[in-house]
Formats: structure tokens, C-alpha cells, sequence
């Protein structure tokens, strides 16, 4: 990782995470979104102390880059998904890291939601540099926005580019039966 053998790693700061079904916060649960986001700083400032101007500086600055720093004062539980989704993203890139795995984050988002969750990521990809890793069972849906994809079921069954990534044929393979994937775009209708 990073140069280093996995078993000496232990520059954990350089990664950030967003679990499967993060989103799921409870209407009544205590904590502002900026106080959510200020939670990706705990590794960096530690646990149960005061954030500084420039560590608060650092929270507007990730919820900004995420187009959610009007929020920053709403209850984390009364944000659609697709918003609390974009907040932890806010705390994973609050603590700057080279790395971002996402894990399924597009579980319980509509597709427009999900959409502009993937260009928010080509954007942190190509603005900041950040390496990207996603898991996801929505290859096809994926491939659409990335530039390399690795199909894992125990053993890697295809790892290439996106472009050389055969939806259909690959899919089959990964899970042994025959998968046809229907793609059906969707265009906005103007008001």
C-alpha cells in the first residue's frame, strides 16, 4: 500500500472511507452535518477535543467541495439521502486523503441523485487527484464513469480498462449464469 508491504502500512491518514448504507441516519439523530464532517478529523486532532479555526476552516472547505456548505447547521437525519451521502464524503475528504474507497455508495440513491454522485467523483478525480476506489455490483452503470474496473468473485475474473470491459460476456463469467445488461437512459425533461 502506498510502496509499503500491507502488514508494515501505517499511514491510515492517507485513506478515506465511505461504508455501504452510511446514509442512514435517523430522523432524530443529534448531530449537524457539520458536526458529521468534523468527525473525519478525529484521527488527525483526536477524540473529544476542540476542532481549531483552521480545522473548522477544513470542514466548510470539504462541504463546500461537495456542494453542501449551506447545510452545514441542518440535523444530519433530515437530509435526503443523496445529501447525506455527499456529507460523508464531506468527512472522508475532510482529513485530505490521497485514497477514497467507497463502498456501494450508491445503495438507496435515485438515479439522478447517483448520477451526480459520479460526476462529483470524476471531478475530486481530476480537480484534487484523489485515487478513487468503488465497490459496486452496478458495473454497468459504472463503467460509464471509470477508467478501470476488476471483477472479483474469490479470484479476479476480468481487470482492465473500462472501455475494454465486455458488460455481458464478463458478468457471465463472474457469477456462472448468462447476465444481459439493459441500459436505459434517461434524459431530463425541461419545466
Amino acid at each position: 500500500m502506498f510502496g509499503s508491504e500491507i502488514n508494515r502500512f501505517s499511514e491510515w491518514g492517507r485513506i478515506g472511507y465511505v461504508s455501504q448504507r452510511a446514509n442512514r441516519f435517523n430522523a432524530g439523530f443529534p448531530a449537524t452535518v457539520f458536526e458529521v464532517v468534523s468527525m473525519g478529523l478525529f484521527g488527525q486532532v483526536g477524540l473529544f477535543r476542540f476542532i481549531k479555526k483552521k480545522d473548522r476552516n477544513k470542514v466548510y472547505d470539504a462541504l463546500q467541495t461537495v456542494g453542501m456548505e449551506n447545510f452545514a447547521k441542518q440535523p444530519i437525519g433530515k437530509l435526503s439521502g443523496g445529501q447525506q451521502q455527499r456529507v460523508l464524503i464531506a468527512r472522508a475528504l475532510v482529513s485530505e486523503p490521497e485514497l477514497l474507497i467507497l463502498d456501494e455508495p450508491t445503495v438507496g440513491i435515485d438515479a439522478v441523485s447517483a448520477r451526480k454522485f459520479y460526476d462529483l467523483l470524476g471531478q475530486l478525480n481530476r480537480e484534487k487527484g484523489l485515487t478513487l476506489l468503488l465497490v459496486s455490483h452496478d458495473v454497468g452503470t459504472m463503467t460509464k464513469y471509470v477508467t478501470d474496473v476488476a471483477c472479483l468473485n474469490k479470484t479476479i475474473h476480468f481487470h482492465g480498462t473500462a472501455h475494454d470491459f465486455e458488460a455481458d460476456k464478463n458478468l457471465s463469467t463472474l457469477y456462472g449464469y448468462d447476465v444481459q445488461q439493459i441500459i436505459h437512459e434517461h434524459e431530463e425533461i425541461a419545466k
